[in-house]
């Protein structure tokens, strides 16, 4: 570009000068004011064209433009800029017409001006449906650093873009040659007459030397105006996106649901935004107005009528590469052809429930589970009318301890066994502490009925549970009660049952206090998530089955929070059984003074209570998680399932091992490191955090099998591995079975399958390492508590136990209500751990009422198989309220 000259001397032109003398005392300069670009005609040659910016500092006659020639009449100019430009470019306006492809050439040196011109009235046409919508496409190749550029001008806003358009997937690129943009209109505006006229200019140029040729074509568009319950299909690419309008019939629900479905997995934003222009229908700014959701094959979105009373636009905004949708789009993209991105959409906006159906939807599930309360209630009825007295069978307490089958059945290799003692060999002279450490068993049984009348009306001065433990011998004798090979109840009940009630109630309190530290956070967190949705309008931060979900008061997701009410009421309905089973037992006892230190399964109903506060608590956190569920909170719906699994499984081992059950303290602690390392198994879930996981639920196993194994007899320090020997050494001596042989055959069996299923499960979380380290990890403890609960009854049977009729109704339908719950649980409709886009290829429509999906009914199903199992627990040993302990065995 020549460089720029100032002129700085001053022109004058005489007030006697006429057009023909001008030129001798000053340039004359000719050009097209419209456009700004001047021509010197005398002083520059051909063909360089200049452009003058003129500052004047007075003027006493008038300029007049005359053939396209400047005459200055007495006008003075100071500091003349003269810049060197570009070629003269030429301006041609075109009026266009409406669905007529125009053909032209374009170059550096040529700007087209299109000008459509329209009426009002015809897009008011009650009789048609349709906007504005401008198609370019490039006919042939050219330099991506010239494009062609397109500015389409309405009457309030401008759209720009250009062609060809290239976008970078990877290191690849993808050419586009073809855009279409839909124009935003005011025509729809209530405001506007019916006989204004409205023109729309779109301007054509480029920066290319060459001639590139294109096309232009202004229709408009078919269908444009959605109508309620009618499907519409179209084609998106990244240069054309499309947004499509939809007004609230007057006979129209408070919701419409909008549907979107596509059969190829190109990710794609669908935005609903305001009927307002302009509408934000690009990649980089679709998010900025309105609900957006990136999809992928699915999409939906609930929207109410009070949030768009005009009606709302639905914005289809195709991108550029995968890397929103998908984990794996950098794969993709490196391993496949990449072609242009084209996505096929069905889309349809229907109609939602109506009010009278969450009416009904809401209060049925409420009937359904009162269900539950009128049986519960029924079935009392019947057992209070029923009315038949337990009958307790009329033996010496002195003698009743001295059926037990003793130390004739020992092995006194077992009763020697250095393993348990720290080395020290148990005497099998000691007394057997049943007749020894208790005061119960050395006097006839009115001082045995006497004293524990005092222990129940005595005040607690000690609630020391190693109060029976005073003796210098206490240890020897635990040592030879617990490792006889046959062991009775009456052995592991020998503390004072109201110090292990106590006991017990602690599970109660300390599972009240960690639920309410825990659950108001909680509340608070989850509806900051629910706030910022409203707000951001992003429906990616929560992982909704969009297909299925009913929004109610601030809730975007109001079913799958309600359906886990279930949980509130049976909770409640547990709670209130195991009171009536606690008065009932304490009923007996004032008629039966000896029935809590002599016959039937030890009751304590601490554990009992916590079960029903922690189904309660699974209710409150399940349904503060579906509040907004996404992986940052996945936690909130399975601590509770932790809890629940683990005090289950303490239960059934409380039952006959009341005397050496694990404190509250011990258990909560350990659940606080299960959550622990569940958090981290989600966040930090590498290689090695599954080998070191692997390698501590291995030594676990290891370590709760030997303390079940010897009933808390067998210690971890460092003299171990020398009793080891020394037990193994003397069994070898006593005979080559006796190394092989267990001691306590029940028990090995039951430990053997439990640890082959940890070692199982355990192998298949290594090999797969799925992102979900929660289910896995409750999947642990679910199958601990099945494999138990199964052992647990079998061994019953093998006793010759009976199940009563009321515990077999209870497994039947625990067990049918379990197998439905599975089944619909692997039905998923969402998932965590994927992108908010892949997860909603598993959205499905709602099953029940037109409000239930099966996630809903899932939580149904797992919380009446929870309240059955817990049933289970409650009535199981009922058949033994009369069997005096002496006769009930441990296993």
């Amino acid at each position: 570009m020549p460089a720029l000259k100032t002129l700085d001397e001053k022109c004058k032109v005489p007030n006697n000068s006429t057009n023909t003398n001008v030129n001798k005392t000053c340039p004359v300069i000719q050009g097209d004011p419209s456009v700004g670009l001047l021509s010197q005609t005398q002083n520059w040659p051909q063909p360089y064209y200049i452009k003058l910016v003129i500052r004047w500092d007075s003027c006493q006659n008038k300029c007049q433009l005359r053939n396209k020639k400047v005459i200055l009449w007495d006008c003075f100019a100071n500091h003349l800029r003269v810049d060197v430009d570009r070629p003269h470019i030429e301006t041609k306006v075109i009026t266009g017409e409406f669905n007529k492809t125009d053909v032209r050439d374009v170059t550096d040196t040529i700007v087209y001006v299109y000008q459509y011109t329209f009426n009002k009235s015809d897009i008011r046409n009650e009789t048609f449906s349709g906007d504005i919508r401008v198609h370019v496409e490039i006919l042939e190749n050219t330099d991506p650093d010239f494009p062609v550029m397109f500015v389409v001008r309405q009457q309030k806003q401008v759209l720009s873009w250009q062609l060809p358009v290239q976008d970078k997937v990877g290191k690849q690129s993808i050419t586009y040659n073809v855009a279409s943009r839909t124009l935003c209109s005011d025509t729809f505006s209530s405001n506007s007459t019916d006989d204004d006229e409205q023109t729309v200019f779109a301007t054509v140029s480029t920066s290319s030397k060459r001639r590139v040729r294109f096309s232009i074509t202004v229709f408009i568009e078919a269908n444009f105006i959605m109508q309620l319950n009618t499907h519409y299909e179209t084609d998106i690419s990244p240069p054309s996106p499309r947004f499509f309008q939809f007004k609230f019939p007057p006979t129209a629900s408070h919701y419409v649901l909008l549907e979107v479905l596509s059969e190829d997995t190109i990710c794609m934003t669908v935005s609903v935004q305001n009927m307002s222009c302009p509408v934000r229908d690009q990649q980089n700014n679709v998010q900025f107005k309105g609900y957006w959701q990136t999809m992928m094959t699915k999409a939906g979105m609930t929207i109410q009528k009070e949030d768009f009373p005009f009606g709302f636009y639905v914005v289809f905004v195709v991108h550029s590469d995968d890397t929103e949708c998908t984990k794996d789009a950098r794969l993709i993209t490196m391993s496949s052809k990449i072609s242009p991105r084209v996505k096929n959409v069905v889309f349809m906006v229907n109609e939602k429930i109506t009010d009278d159906e969450y009416i009904i939807a809401t209060f049925g599930t409420i009937g359904v589970f009162s269900l539950f309360y009128m049986l519960a209630f029924f079935i009392s009825c019947c057992y209070m009318f029923r009315n038949n007295p337990v009958e307790f069978p009329v033996e010496d307490a002195v003698d009743s301890q001295n059926n037990e089958r003793e130390t004739e059945d020992i092995n006194r290799r077992r009763e020697t066994s250095p393993i348990l003692s720290g080395g020290r060999p148990i005497l099998t002279s000691t007394p057997y502490p049943s007749q020894k450490t208790e005061p119960r068993d050395d006097i006839d049984n009115n001082t045995a009925s006497t004293s524990q009348t005092q222990w129940l009306v005595d005040s607690d001065s000690s609630l020391d549970e190693t109060d029976i433990d005073m003796l210098e011998d206490a240890n020897t004798n635990k040592d030879v009660y617990r490792t006889n090979a046959y062991l009775c109840v009456a052995a592991l009940a020998r503390k004072n049952p109201r110090v292990l009630g106590k006991k017990a109630q602690l599970y109660l309190w300390t599972l009240l206090t960690v639920a309410i530290f825990y659950a108001l956070p909680v509340v608070q967190l989850v509806f900051t998530y629910q706030k910022v949705l409203h707000t951001t309008g992003n429906q990616d931060l929560c992982y909704y089955n969009y297909l299925c979900s009913h929004p109610f008061w601030v809730l975007s997701d109001f079913n799958h929070v309600f359906s886990n009410v279930g949980y509130l009421m049976l909770g409640v309905l547990f709670i209130l059984l195991v009171i009536r089973r606690n008065r009932m037992h304490e009923q007996l006892l004032l008629m039966n003074n000896g029935l809590d230190t002599h016959y039937g399964i030890p009751r304590h109903f601490g554990l009992f209570y916590a079960m029903g506060v922690a189904l309660i608590m699974e209710g409150v956190l399940s349904a503060c998680y579906h509040v907004c569920p996404n992986h940052s909170n996945f936690q909130f719906d399975t601590c509770f399932m932790y809890v629940n699994s683990i005090l289950c499984i303490l239960k059934i081992y409380q039952t006959r091992h009341p005397d050496i059950n694990a404190s509250a303290y011990m258990t909560f602690a350990s659940l606080a490191v299960v959550v622990l390392i569940g958090v981290l198994g989600v966040m930090a879930g590498s290689i090695y955090f599954w080998i070191f996981f692997t390698t501590l639920h291995v030594f676990v196993c290891f370590f709760l099998s030997v303390q079940v194994y010897y009933l808390g007899r067998w210690r971890l320090d460092g003299g171990m591995m020398k009793r080891v020997y020394i037990t193994w050494r003397n069994d070898c001596l006593a005979g080559p079975l006796s190394c092989l042989r267990p001691l306590y055959i029940d028990r090995m069996v039951l430990l053997i399958i439990a640890n082959g299923a940890n070692w199982a499960i355990a192998g298949y979380g290594v090999y797969r390492r799925s992102h979900d380290f929660a289910s896995h990890l409750l999947l642990i403890f679910m199958a601990n508590l099945l494999l138990y609960i199964v052992f647990y009854i079998i061994m019953k049977i093998t006793h010759r136990e009976r199940i009563l009729c009321q515990s077999f109704i209870y497994i039947i339908l625990s067990v049918v209500f379990w197998s439905m719950s599975l089944f619909v649980f692997i039905h998923r409709s969402t998932s965590w751990q994927m992108t908010p886009a892949e997860s909603r290829t598993f959205n499905r429509e709602c099953m029940i009422l037109r409000f239930y999906d099966t996630h809903d009914i899932w939580h149904f199903l797992s919380a009446a198989s929870m309240f059955f199992s817990f049933m289970i627990l409650l009535t199981l040993d009922d058949d033994l309220i009369n069997t005096p302990r002496t006769k009930i065995p441990v296993f």
